[in-house]
């Protein structure tokens, strides 16, 4: 039972384009939303390990220094990046240091200091 194209009834091949057209778009968005979810999902699997401590950066750090050519392993001497844990207490400690310097955590006393410095300077 075929209504004319004009009438209430459908025709076959606009059912059959409508498919299409649906197919390819679900595979698009298939196509285009799997890899992000891969990536969330290995992100997530990551930070995890981190959290247990699965993943240990020392270690990785260490190996990564043996890879090194001689030149690479002296230019990291050079600037005290060959101990992993004393680089993070020194920019732990360099961090809390800025974010104690920052306008919007000083106190009224630190905030009073400061402006007398800026004075000082001011008039020498």
């Amino acid at each position: 039972m075929n209504l004319s194209r004009h009438g209430r009834g459908t025709d076959v091949y606009e059912d059959r384009s409508f498919l299409v057209v649906f197919l390819l778009i679900s595979l698009a968005f298939g196509w285009i939303l799997s890899p992000i979810l891969l990536a969330a999902a290995v992100v997530s699997l990551v930070y995890a390990q981190i959290q247990s401590g699965g993943i240990n950066f020392d270690q990785y750090f260490h190996q990564f220094q043996h890879v090194l050519p001689g030149a690479g392993r002296r230019s990291l001497a050079h600037f005290g990046l060959t101990d992993i844990a004393a680089v993070c207490a020194r920019h732990t400690t360099g961090l809390m240091g800025a974010s104690k310097r920052s306008p919007g955590t000083c106190s009224a006393s630190d905030r009073a200091k400061e402006e007398e410095k800026r004075r000082t300077i001011l008039i020498d």
